[in-house]
């Protein structure tokens, strides 16, 4: 059977302004439609025969017209909706769809020309996540890393690290707390702030460039049509600490600062300036986990303005057990692996964590919105890490022999990410203007991270017997380390919609500009113990240059100490066309990126003080959708993408994380050859 396309335009009576969010629908069926920002929507698949259209729009009339269908062609036309009077004997009854429900993401999956993937509300409430790091574990093609104590933390798309990717908030790119990487943690968002979390696996020319794996965007709660109050209360226990107990330190005790923060530069710390109880460890059985979240909204001044604010707290434990066997970077003879310690670890994380979200729209007329949002998150994670490492090579002479560490970790991760916009859509007949200013800033902080070790051994005696040697104090390492990223943002978008040969065309091109800025601090102090002294508890601790470091002063003048920024330039073209079923889209994004750095390194160092580094990069893109009918469609894409690095990784930079060495290289050259 011949079936028709119906495209309409419909405009208030009398003004003749173009009405958007109308809902266009025929009876009895299941073609529906809802106009765009100009106006215009479109009707697929129309049988031919009469035909009843139906536009319902909110403060408007209701209005019900006639249209014969003949043939297969585009059949054009406009209407005008008058505006409705308030009476007291009228009731209106206005029909949509629930932005959070899985049919308004399968929508938004079937009419968005790129690959994308969405977790609806209804499958975050049903599935209950608690992050959105457990959102993503139900999209299709995707896989999660985890932490060591199993919470979820990273998205991996299309198989590749989660850097190779970046994430958003409300379609815009936020600065991440880590003091390593460009890619932020979605265990940090709390699942009831979120609408809805959508993947793209592929990029327009209107995305930024740096994502050869994907986009994760996470889309915050939005202003309901009708009054909110929700509040959700959710406690549990951690099924590991039926069996185990739970091993902690007064992370209340662990200074913010150290010496070098609170004195000065040229102060001499001494052994009164470090606190010991966060370096006491004891076994307690934790009390159950707590959530809770709440939700406020509504729209007032007949719809025209409408806020939602939320808050989410949850202080939650969890612990796990686990071995690690590094290996040695040089093998044996004939390339045989070689193995040199064996670590049996266990982790006790407690998280807390209290997040918000409030997003302001106006709306004053069908041609205009005003958004102001803002979001917040603070959360601490206190870690123990207790290991038992048993060297295979030091004091090795067989079975059961060999040098002993026996150490606990205490480790407070401290991180606040703080982000607010203010965007703006304003339509001209068929031109329309998205505008946005951007401030993001992360923080992350590793107060007074230290591990406190002792070391023995189990030798063979001389009658041949296994002998415990005493646990003797081994040096110890005190360090703070913190950064700050800070993102200015502005963008600016331009669509037009021109009438050319019948057919649906938007033509759209903007720019982008950021500048970031990132400070990083790392300071240590090494402690060192008197000779052959038996360990006790820090309490007992004997270390030399009268209970001192060695290092008074501090070492704050190394790599790990520097300033960088980032100037990010962005221009782009794009094309997107539709006639009948197929609809494509073509573009190409311009990037200019510079970064640079300078550390406190030592200036006698001949490199690694300072590094300049620009570059350029073309981005095509180009995206084809087929629609075979109303259920099933084809899809195709290319575009090309970057790796940006990040600031991290162009200093020289080098940190010991759990058990390996994180560098960064400061001779990075862009398309390097081999």
């Amino acid at each position: 059977m011949l079936a028709a396309i119906i495209k309409v335009k419909v405009t208030e009576q009398g003004t003749q302004k173009p009405i958007a969010n109308v809902l266009v629908k025929i009876p009895n069926t299941s073609i529906i439609a809802i106009t765009d920002s100009a106006g215009i929507c479109e009707l697929n698949n129309v049988p031919p025969g009469n035909v009843t259209l139906i536009f319902i729009a909110d403060n408007y009339k209701q209005l019900s017209i006639n249209k014969t269908i003949f043939t297969d062609r585009a059949i054009e036309f406009t209407v005008s909706l008058e505006k409705l009077q308030i009476a007291l004997n009228e009731v209106v009854i206005a029909a949509g769809i629930n932005p959070r429900s899985d049919q308004q993401s399968q929508l938004t999956e079937k009419n968005t020309l790129q690959l994308i993937d969405i977790a609806s509300g209804d499958l975050i409430e049903h599935t209950g996540s608690m992050s959105a790091g457990d959102v993503v574990q139900h999209i299709q093609g995707l896989s999660v890393t985890h932490t060591n104590t199993g919470n979820s933390d990273k998205a991996i798309i299309r198989g590749m690290e989660a850097k190779y990717s970046y994430t958003l908030i409300n379609g815009f790119k936020i600065p991440s707390p880590d003091d390593k990487s460009r890619y932020i943690s979605l265990d940090l968002f709390p699942a009831g702030l979120l609408q809805s979390v959508q993947v793209y696996k592929s990029l327009t020319a209107d995305m930024e460039g740096d994502a050869i794996g994907g986009v994760v965007n996470l889309v915050m709660r939005q202003p309901p049509d009708v009054p909110l109050l929700q509040v959700d209360l959710n406690t549990g226990y951690s099924g590991y600490y039926f069996n185990n107990a739970y091993r902690t330190f007064s992370s209340k005790a662990v200074q913010d600062r150290s010496p070098y923060e609170r004195f000065g530069p040229s102060y001499y710390a001494t052994g009164a300036d470090f606190s010991k109880d966060n370096l006491s460890f004891h076994n307690s059985k934790p009390l159950p986990d707590a959530t809770a979240n709440l939700l406020v909204g509504n729209k007032f001044f007949d719809n025209k303005l409408g806020f939602i604010a939320s808050v989410d707290y949850k202080n939650i434990k969890t612990g796990s057990d686990g071995f690690f066997i590094p290996l040695n970077v040089q093998p044996n003879l004939n390339n045989v692996p070689a193995f040199s310690d064996f670590d049996k670890q266990s982790y006790f994380n407690n998280k807390i964590a209290i997040s918000t979200n409030e997003e302001l729209v106006y709306q004053p007329d069908s041609t205009n919105k005003f958004t102001l949002s803002h979001f917040y998150l603070n959360q601490k994670d206190i870690e123990t890490r207790s290991t038992v490492d048993t060297s295979l090579a030091l004091g090795r002479s067989g079975a059961g022999t060999g040098r002993i560490y026996i150490s606990d970790r205490s480790r407070v991760h401290e991180q606040e990410v703080n982000n607010i916009n203010l965007k703006g859509t304003d339509s001209y007949n068929n031109l329309s203007i998205n505008w946005a200013g951007v401030f993001s800033e992360a923080n992350g902080r590793y107060p007074d991270w230290s591990e406190l070790t002792a070391n023995t051994g189990r030798l063979i005696g001389p009658s041949g017997t296994i002998i415990q040697t005493p646990l003797l104090l081994a040096p110890l390492n005190r360090v703070w380390l913190s950064n700050k990223e800070t993102d200015l943002d502005g963008y600016l978008d331009l669509h037009y919609k021109p009438q050319l040969f019948n057919q649906k065309l938007t033509l759209s091109g903007g720019a982008l500009i950021r500048h970031k800025t990132r400070d990083n601090f790392y300071n240590s102090y090494v402690f060192s113990p008197t000779i052959n002294q038996l360990f006790t508890n820090i309490y007992q601790a004997v270390w030399e240059n009268s209970n001192g470091p060695q290092n008074p002063l501090g070492n704050v003048n190394n790599p790990n100490t520097y300033t960088a920024t980032e100037l990010i330039n962005a221009y782009y073209l794009a094309a997107d066309m539709q006639t009948g079923r197929l609809e494509f889209v073509g573009g190409i994004r311009l990037e200019q990126t510079d970064q640079n750095f300078i550390s406190l390194i030592d200036p006698s160092v001949g490199f690694g003080k300072t590094v300049n580094i620009s570059y350029k990069d073309w981005l095509p893109d180009l995206h084809w959708k087929y629609d075979i009918d109303d259920k099933q469609q084809v899809k195709a894409s290319y575009f090309k993408s970057i790796s940006r690095p990040a600031l991290y990784d162009i200093t020289f930079a080098a940190i010991t994380y759990e058990d390996f060495i994180v560098a960064g290289n400061p001779f990075f050259k862009k398309n390097a050859s081999r």
